[in-house]
């Protein structure tokens, strides 16, 4: 489902797509308006910089920040670039995740969802 939710992120990129549907935990479907423009993204933050999804990344984990060598390297050298954290693994702050008000939220580990936040 993380990879569902990175694809979706990408496609942003892609004009012409509507909406995309994914699996999500237990036995949903999520519909997912394109392009996303605002996403909470707490899973993978390495693969921001790789895939040039700044302006669509709204939040990190608190080890994006803190133990991510290559997203601390990347903020360290443009400031302008830090997103806030809203938890990590299990612990996500729903509140913080609702104050940066994404499209959608990819996380992994024990909560493992994308869902669409309206």
């Amino acid at each position: 489902m993380l990879w569902a939710g990175l694809i979706a992120l990408m496609i942003a990129h892609s004009p012409g797509a509507a909406t995309i549907t994914v699996p999500a935990k237990l036995g949903r479907s999520v519909h997912v308006a394109l392009p996303v423009q605002r996403a909470a993204l707490v899973a993978t933050e390495e693969l921001i910089r790789a895939l040039n999804l700044w302006d669509q990344v709204v939040s990190v984990s608190r080890w994006a920040q803190e133990g991510c060598d290559i997203v601390k390297a990347w903020v360290e050298r443009y400031r302008h670039l830090k997103k806030p954290a809203v938890g990590q693994g299990t612990d996500v702050n729903l509140i913080a995740v609702l104050g940066v008000r994404p499209q959608l939220m990819i996380t992994c580990g024990g909560v493992s969802f994308l869902c669409s936040i309206s």
